[in-house]
């Protein structure tokens, strides 16, 4: 078990370490646990467990030292549901006042049971699952009931949010390591080609949805930091990356400018020390999100050079057909005609079908990402250079 591999900084203090003690004795204790269980539906393999143990190690870190990231998920289930804990808790009904609680317990591993056994149908109130959940409430509050601390999870979040790659750490790190989604990130870099490179795991932190309760990683960490209102409205905006060919229009440290080629609006871009291969006149490749005023780099840029006023046509007229849902963050012209085409299609729908019951089926879009070029193979091999965005 490498407990220390998902912490923020790969390490920890030596206070922390007891942390890992905790995950190794919870391991031993979940093997005999399952044994006691009536029937073999929460049975886990060996290593399983071991990643089992860690999470809720984790998870007891979080709700003992008051971190944010459980609390927040609540206070999103109370606004959705009427409820903190679905289908586990009634509305009306108090929850036990201890942070590690079998309440929470239970809806914690009803959803991390989906995420370790796929296949597994599992309801919320299975008998096994809420004698586990006492079991596991008891010895976990027993352990922490009195350890005492220094935790480096809430020494990382509570670092300043000053510039746009400190947020994106944050996000980066809580979608790909914390407790709550290394399951479901590992399990979307499986389905998405087995590589956990930038292009996949940007896409996973700023547009997947999750288990739980549909949330994805921004909508968490947006509810998590200290920071303004329109901080978190500048955060939670980052779901509709502005992906886009720019044209470099001027670097001057610390800032680059450049032209969106596909509506033709400036962008002012923070990227720190001038130290990237960009070039005045260069076409980028890339996604931008806002964060007090100005845009940073999100996840891999691709960089041409030598553009012919041919070829930025080529792109403005094909880029649309290709990424439609991509242009309507920033085009509000195009977006505005393709709301006024579904306006009359649905129209001329009803009107022919009436009352009638009718079901449709969707074809999901392709998702852009950042290897995808509309120009040729000899172009791209002679001018094009992949750069990771210094957000990582």
């Amino acid at each position: 078990m490498d407990f220390r591999a998902h912490r923020p900084r790969r390490g920890f203090g030596r206070s922390e370490r007891s942390l890992a003690k905790i995950a190794e004795e919870l391991t031993r204790f979940l093997t005999k646990a399952q044994r006691s269980l009536t029937s073999e539906t929460l049975h886990l393999s060996g290593r399983q467990r071991e990643t089992l143990a860690s999470i809720l190690v984790e998870f007891a870190e979080d709700v003992s030292q008051d971190i944010g990231i459980w609390k927040s998920l609540e206070a999103y289930n109370l606004d959705f549901f009427g409820t903190s804990l679905p289908c586990i808790l009634p509305p009306d009904e108090a929850m036990d006042a201890a942070p590690v609680n079998p309440d929470r317990l239970q809806f914690l591993l009803w959803t991390l049971y989906s995420a370790l056994e796929p296949d597994l149908i599992l309801a919320p109130t299975h008998q096994d699952l809420e004698r586990l959940a006492v079991w596991l409430a008891d010895f976990l509050h027993e352990r922490f009931a009195h350890l005492r601390y220094d935790s480096g999870v809430k020494s990382f979040l509570g670092t300043p949010n000053t510039y746009g790659w400190d947020v994106k750490k944050k996000l980066v790190w809580l979608g790909h390591h914390s407790y709550l989604f290394r399951l479901h990130c590992a399990q979307y870099i499986h389905d998405h080609g087995g590589t956990p490179d930038i292009p996949t795991l940007d896409d996973f932190i700023c547009q997947e949805t999750t288990s739980w309760s549909g949330l994805g990683v921004i909508d968490l960490l947006a509810a998590t930091l200290d920071i303004s209102d329109r901080q978190r409205r500048d955060l939670r905006s980052w779901y509709e990356r502005h992906r886009a060919y720019f044209r470099v229009v001027s670097l001057r440290e610390p800032f680059m400018e450049v032209i969106n080629l596909l509506n033709e609006q400036p962008y002012t871009i923070h990227v720190g020390e001038i130290s990237t291969p960009f070039r005045v006149q260069d076409v980028v490749v890339g996604s931008l999100v806002p964060w007090d005023g100005v845009w940073y780099w999100s996840g891999l840029q691709e960089r041409y050079t030598n553009v012919t006023a041919e070829q930025i046509r080529h792109i403005q007229q094909e880029f649309p057909l290709q990424a439609p849902q991509i242009v309507y963050r920033y085009c509000e012209e195009r977006a505005e005609n393709a709301r006024a085409i579904i306006r009359k299609h649905a129209q001329q729908f009803l009107d022919y079908h009436g009352t009638d019951l009718v079901l449709r089926t969707a074809i999901a879009a392709p998702v852009w990402r950042g290897g995808k070029c509309c120009f040729d193979k000899r172009y791209r091999s002679k001018n094009c250079m992949q750069i990771s965005a210094e957000l990582y």
